[in-house]
């Protein structure tokens, strides 16, 4: 976790280092989700996400708090299942929304947690780049700085195929078209793009934006 005095499910953070000093098992402190007091389920969630991939088990229990009207319960989840099992595609696919909610939240510590999260991701959370590059402008250091490691780690989006004679082209995420160094418009991303010709620098292009 980012480290700082002010730390993500900071109000269970006693809860929470009782529960590592017995050094419990996944189940056992998975079925802590269910406990009726939050602060004990986000204690929960902090305990899943540092014991990391070994805590596979309670993968279950975490997906389903994602759906918590607790948006901080969801948001701890994210970070847990995050922490646990970073390299599955559905599992981020549930995640990443979740993440992207949270670097809105009010407490800059949170924000970075999520954006911490994000990164472990990697690829996985392309859909937040544009929620990073965002964050990236957050006045609190922690924050930008998070973002930025975890625009890094995601990768810079594919550049769309403009060869001649293409048909309509989706793109991955926003476009700029450019003649050389100067941005004639930039697309939102779900454009259709019909490449006419390239001459050089100059690239003739018909969009559609849905």
């Amino acid at each position: 976790m980012v480290s700082s005095s002010q730390g993500l499910i900071e109000q269970p953070f006693a809860v929470a280092a009782v529960v590592i000093v017995e050094a419990p098992s996944a189940d056992a402190v998975a079925k802590a989700l269910d406990d009726p007091e939050t602060n004990v389920c986000y204690a929960a969630c902090l305990t899943l996400g540092r014991i990391g991939p070994a805590a596979l088990s309670a993968k279950p229990k975490l997906l389903a708090s994602l759906s918590a009207e607790d948006s901080f319960l969801a948001m701890s989840g994210a970070w847990a299942l995050a922490h646990i099992d970073p390299t599955d595609a559905e599992t981020a696919a549930k995640t990443v929304p979740v993440l992207i909610k949270a670097l809105a939240e009010p407490e800059p510590q949170t924000r970075a947690e999520a954006a911490e999260a994000l990164k472990r991701l990697g690829a996985l959370a392309k859909d937040a780049r544009a929620a990073l590059t965002e964050a990236q402008k957050d006045e609190t250091p922690l924050v930008s700085e998070a973002a930025a490691a975890a625009l890094k780690a995601i990768g810079a989006p594919p550049e769309p195929d403009f060869t001649r004679g293409s048909d309509a082209v989706t793109t991955e995420d926003n476009v700029a078209i450019r003649v050389g160094s100067q941005e004639l418009v930039r697309l939102p991303k779900g454009s259709a793009l019909k490449v006419l010709g390239v001459r050089g620098k100059w690239v003739g292009v018909r969009a559609r934006v849905d």
